[in-house]
């Protein structure tokens, strides 16, 4: 706060509050937090745009009286439009505050400390502490150890707890290992599995599948390819044989097969960006 700022307030509240200030202030606008003196007259520039709040004060491009022009932009960058008082509450604090010069953008303050091996060029460094914070799929001090979450069809057993996750997926392919089996979770998956983040894309050699990065890639690279995602409610209920997908009974009849997703080039994972097909 500026110090003309500061001399703004202590003259017009006194060292008083504003709900002290409220019942001296004159009742025209009310709304439903407080009540408002009655706006000033503003004069507006040539159709120009006030936005919310000063929209309330009239129509679009509609001259008005005063304006309070801020300081310019200074090492900011940009364009400042007319600055307004009238529904201010203090509007001496306000015009002061208007009129401040611009200050350069500054870094936010940080700690000093380093992290062990840059945390693996994955994980972010909380310099004030000196630790790495990894994100899904990693863990250990440096962000080192992969910490995966497969997409599966099962929960883990809560009597006979077990550390690492049950996965329903390929080690290799990230596919799923039988979309017929039974079992449900929202993670399982009939295209790509991401196992960092147990997240759903398409696959199959789809035209728009997730394509990982090149095997051998430092870790943290990003994919080749993200693809298109798969969120649960439009997964397939049949597999690409046309039985029902995960154990569901024979002789239903899903709203989404599996020729929606990869059946030809309107399917989903293979129909062009911006096409009615892709859009729905």
């Amino acid at each position: 706060m500026s110090v003309e700022l500061e001399r703004a307030l202590r003259a017009k509240g006194g060292g008083r509050t504003v709900k002290d200030l409220l019942p001296t202030l004159p009742i025209a606008v009310a709304t439903d937090k407080h009540v408002l003196a009655d706006p000033k007259p503003l004069r507006l520039s040539s159709k120009e745009s006030w936005g919310w709040p000063f929209s309330l004060l009239g129509s679009r491009g509609e001259e008005r009286e005063e304006a309070v022009q801020p300081s310019p932009p200074g090492d900011r960058g940009g364009s400042h439009k007319p600055y307004s008082c009238s529904l201010s509450l203090v509007q001496e604090a306000c015009r002061a505050y208007a009129a401040q010069a611009s200050q350069p953008v500054r870094a936010p303050p940080r700690g000093e400390k380093g992290c062990p091996g840059g945390c693996n060029g994955v994980g972010n460094c909380h310099h004030d502490l000196g630790l790495c914070m990894c994100p899904a799929g990693w863990t250990g001090p440096t962000c080192e150890a992969p910490l995966k979450r497969p997409c599966t069809n099962a929960y883990r057993s809560l009597k006979a707890f077990d550390p690492l996750p049950i996965s329903h997926i390929d080690a290799v392919t990230k596919h799923d290992l039988n979309w017929s089996a039974a079992g449900w979770t929202a993670s399982r998956c009939a295209g790509y599995c991401n196992d960092d983040v147990a997240a759903c894309y398409c696959g199959q050699d789809s035209k728009y599948a997730h394509v990982p990065a090149p095997k051998g890639s430092p870790a943290g690279t990003p994919p080749v390819r993200v693809g298109r995602p798969m969120v649960d409610p439009c997964k397939p209920g049949t597999d690409e044989q046309g039985r029902p997908a995960r154990g569901e009974k024979a002789g239903s009849s899903p709203a989404i097969t599996w020729d929606h997703m990869y059946g030809g080039e309107k399917a989903w994972c293979n129909a062009i960006p911006g096409s009615d097909v892709a859009k729905r």
